[in-house]
Order: structure tokens, then sequence, then C-alpha cells
């Protein structure tokens, strides 16, 4: 959807918004009103004043204002005009106990849409951020596209810098990733794994430095073309509404139910799909609340390796698994996924991963019991 697409559509439901308010405030007022001349009238005007003021103030539809006429008269009945002030009778203190709440019905609604516009105000601002966010750079005429499956990846002095942070999240960083290699991110939290993942993903762009993949600089390969390659599960992955194999399938739309299947067993999430009464074809609702964070986690991973790409980039994938699934993922990526590039951001090093390169951001080298048998080990400052 284009941007004034999604301006006009947001400047509809702010305008509803606040005719809803208008219409609360003016049936609070037509409340206030029509209770005062309740006073000064007699039972059957008093209660037609009530039901047309509300029809009239609030758009109210006449067969609705004819019920508020009747359910009006047996209350009125008992306004005694003549001793209203100072005395007040029993029926009238009842009466007043049970049109106050009514009375101030309005007001609140007033509070809860005005607290809903605010909300509304917040989301848009995230909107339109999103819209006014350039795109990636894109060199002409563009660079071949890299076969990631031979193509080599190396980083050479890139540093990325956030607005509002004093440090650069990624400072000088320099490497070499081979095609087929098994490289695990490691570091303290907000060391840069996840910026390095990003990088890779063409979500951000490096202040100074150069990204070369085979004989193209990074910057200047389509980045359509490039993302076709990766497959990317990231910290907290986003689930659709929809059923659970159609979340799955959004790795390789048009994928077979075999292939789905398949991909669920790798993750490990077989085993609790099946559990469900209606299995893959059980709905899902946004954000697929009702499952564990573990199970979204393991949906996430059979998506990535249905799209079987050549790149794979997990960050922190095993971070809300039980140990015995985490294990299952980790000789997964040993196993089946073998062959393929595949970069995993981690807080815990496992001693047995299978890496063949172990890069620990933020400057300090891993500990030496933690690190893989053969595999290079760097520390990358940040």
């Amino acid at each position: 959807m284009s941007g004034t697409a999604t301006a006009t559509r947001l400047s509809s439901h702010s305008e509803r918004r606040h005719a809803d308010l208008r219409a609360s405030a003016w049936f609070a007022g037509g409340s206030l009103l029509a209770g005062v001349a309740a006073v000064g009238l007699g039972t059957f005007a008093a209660a037609a004043v009530v039901a047309v003021a509300l029809m009239v103030l609030t758009a109210m539809r006449p067969v609705v204002a004819v019920y508020v006429y009747l359910a009006t008269l047996p209350f009125l009945a008992g306004i005694d005009r003549d001793r209203l002030l100072p005395f007040v009778r029993p029926n009238e203190a009842l009466l007043v106990l049970l049109l106050t709440p009514e009375a101030y019905l309005p007001l609140r609604a007033v509070a809860a849409q005005f607290h809903a516009s605010a909300e509304g105000s917040a989301a848009a601002d995230s909107i339109f951020e999103i819209l006014d966010t350039p795109l990636p750079r894109q060199a002409s005429p563009p660079a071949p596209v890299p076969d990631l499956r031979s193509a080599t990846i190396r980083l050479d002095g890139v540093t990325v810098a956030y607005p509002g942070r004093s440090r650069p999240a990624l400072a000088q960083l320099s490497l070499s990733i081979s095609p087929g290699e098994l490289v695990m991110l490691t570091g303290p939290s907000g060391a840069g794994k996840t910026t390095l993942l990003q990088l890779l993903l063409r979500f951000t762009e490096p202040a100074s430095g150069t990204i070369r993949v085979g004989g193209s600089g990074l910057a200047a390969v389509p980045v359509e073309a490039w993302r076709a390659q990766i497959a990317w599960v990231p910290q907290q992955p986003r689930l659709f509404a929809g059923s659970v194999a159609d979340n799955i399938a959004l790795g390789q739309p048009g994928a077979s139910r075999a292939a789905i299947e398949h991909a669920a067993g790798l993750a490990g999430a077989a085993a609790f799909i099946e559990a469900f009464p209606r299995g893959y074809d059980t709905p899902l609702g946004e954000r697929a609340a009702e499952l564990s964070a573990g199970q979204r986690q393991q949906l996430a991973l059979a998506r990535a390796f249905l799209r079987d790409a050549p790149l794979l980039l997990l960050d922190e994938p095993t971070a809300h698994l039980a140990p015995a699934a985490a294990a299952a993922i980790d000789g997964v990526i040993r196993g089946p996924m073998a062959g393929r590039t595949i970069i995993v951001a981690t807080h815990r090093l496992p001693g047995d991963t299978g890496a063949t390169q172990v890069i620990t951001l933020g400057g300090r080298l891993a500990e030496s019991a933690s690190r893989p048998a053969g595999a290079r080990v760097m520390a990358a400052g940040s």
C-alpha cells in the first residue's frame, strides 16, 4: 500500500474517532438537558423529551427512541416536581441513583475514546517512520548477483553507528566467511551480533568500510535478488493469522505438504503440531499468542529450513527452547543443514557445535573450554 493511501486511511480513522468523541460529548450534554426537562414537565412529556433528545443528539434510530420512551415512563412517574427540593422522597432518590451512572457513562466513553486515539496516533507515528525510511542505496548499474553457494563473504573495516548512541555498534570489523562454513557469533548483549546479521540482510548499511561477496560489493547487488538466497530467523519471529502449515510455507510459497512436514520435523515442531486436533491445519491467531515462545521459535526455524537457502542466519535460535530441544536444533545445524553457510548469533556456545569459526564480538576471546575443536577463534572489538 502506498504512503498516500495509508495516510488517507489513517485520516479517515482519525475523523471517525473525533466523530465518536463528539457524539459521546453530545450524549452527555443531552442526558443532562433531558434530566432538567424532566423536572419541569409532566411524566409523559418528560419521557418524550428524553427519547427525542437522545435521538437527535446521538443519531439514535426512531425504534430505539420509542423503546427509551417506554422504559423512561416508570421512572419519571415517581417525580414530584413541587417537592423535588429541598426534600427528596425515596422514589426520587432511587431515580437519581439509577440515572447517575448512565449520566457519567458517556463521559467514561469519552475518556476511553481519547485513550484509543492516543494509541492510534502513536501507531501512526511508527507507520510513517517506516514509510519514510529510505531504501538501501542501489548502485547503477547493479553488480552481478553472487552465488552464495560458492562466494566468500568479506568485511573490511566495517563500522556501524546508530543515531543517539555514543559508541558504534560495530567498529572496524574485518572478517571472512567461506562457503559452507558454520560460524558462531558470541559476545555480551549489545556487542553487535544482531547488527552484523542486519548488515548481511541489508537492513542497515555501514557508516564506513566495505562488504564484498565474491567479486561484487554488496551495496551494488540488487536487494531482492540478494535476499532471495537468505533464510533468517530473528530473535522474536513473527507469525501471522492463518494455519500452522501456512505459517511454515511462508518460507517457500507453494511448497508441498510433505516438504512442510519434513521441515517441521527438522525443527522439532512435528510433535506438538500433530498433537493439535487439526494438526497442520490448526488456525493460529495474530502473532500466534496461543503458542509458547519456544513453539513459535520452532515454527520460525521450520520456515527457514523449508526455504533451503544457501545462507542461513539464526539470531539466538535456541534461546526459548528446553535443553533437549536446543540440542536437537544444534544437531540439525550440524547434520541436515550442513553444506550451507550458517551464521548463528548466540549467548551460549555449546562445547560441540561443529563450528568452523567462532567470532567473539566485544573484544574478548571465548573461554578455551567453550571453543569447538578445530574452529578458528577470533575476537573483534565493538
